[in-house]
């Protein structure tokens, strides 16, 4: 997607907002960010990150001050997003238990009280009510619904890890995205686009009994063959353009494999499928 866009626009680039304990050494290793390919903004330890959540969710990015921090003031900030193709945010499970972890440091500063504390060598560890979850979660909704939803760029991409969550309605369990509680994975694939369930998957080599692995990004709902369970997915493009998508991916998921086009065959044969329908 990227190498196409620079095809035209050799300023083309993408964006990353990290959360995940796992780091970025991908793109370090790949010199996407020392190209310019990437920018990365790593929020997980900022001392003001529900502030900064919502700044970068109404499409402020930040820029580096003298001292070469990334910071976000009255004037160190841009909302310029004519070159980034692409806004990914990984993810959405690191960002709201980070949050946890933010506003359970602010209990003297903001007012909030631990549903239990322990005092020891200088150590305090505490829990928090669960009302706090609904304030994370309504956080989640208000960037997705109101903030990136509706920043100025080709792509905004979520990653979440998978959870397991009760319905309150029929009780029955589903895998989807993990967000703090179990209250909004239900909920959030209908805050986005395109939802993607991916599924481990092992396939045999042609012609060859080697085997390899590769990743099912499944767009339609179904069941987890490891864990037999139903999971949401849901594919976001006009009912009678489906068809056409379906005649593409005959089993409702896109298969990732190493070295080849993954998701990313999607959103081509989706945009190809829109245009040749816009045409008729």
């Amino acid at each position: 997607m990227l190498k196409k866009a620079r095809e035209t626009n050799p300023k083309a680039k993408a964006r990353l907002i990290h959360a995940d304990g796992g780091g970025y050494a991908p793109f370090e290793q790949s010199g996407f960010i020392t190209k310019g390919y990437v920018d990365i903004f790593d929020i997980k330890y900022r001392k003001e990150m529900l502030a900064d959540t919502r700044r970068l969710s109404e499409g402020k990015w930040p820029v580096r001050n003298k001292k070469g921090e990334l910071e976000f003031s009255s004037s160190a900030y841009t909302q310029d997003w004519s070159d980034c193709i692409l806004l990914a945010i990984e993810g959405l499970t690191s960002i709201a238990n980070n949050l946890i972890f933010h506003l359970a440091d602010q209990e003297a500063g903001a007012g909030f009280k631990f549903s239990y504390k322990i005092e020891e060598g200088g150590y305090t560890i505490g829990g928090l009510q669960e009302g706090h979850y609904g304030v994370i979660q309504k956080e989640v909704q208000k960037a997705i619904v109101r903030g990136f939803n509706t920043i100025p760029c080709q792509h905004v991409l979520w990653t979440a890890l998978r959870a397991k969550a009760q319905d309150k309605e029929s009780r029955e369990f589903v895998l989807g995205p993990e967000v703090v509680g179990s209250a909004m994975t239900h909920r959030v694939p209908s805050l986005l686009g395109s939802t993607f369930y991916l599924e481990n998957a092992t396939g045999k080599v042609k012609d060859s009994e080697e085997t390899f692995r590769y990743v099912k990004a499944h767009f339609e709902s179904g069941i987890d063959a490891e864990l037999n369970l139903p999971f949401v997915a849901k594919c976001r493009v006009l009912e009678d353009a489906y068809p056409a998508l379906k005649a593409v991916f005959k089993k409702g998921y896109v298969p990732c494999v190493a070295g080849k086009s993954g998701i990313e065959r999607y959103f081509e044969v989706e945009e190809e499928i829109l245009k040749e329908y816009s045409l008729d």
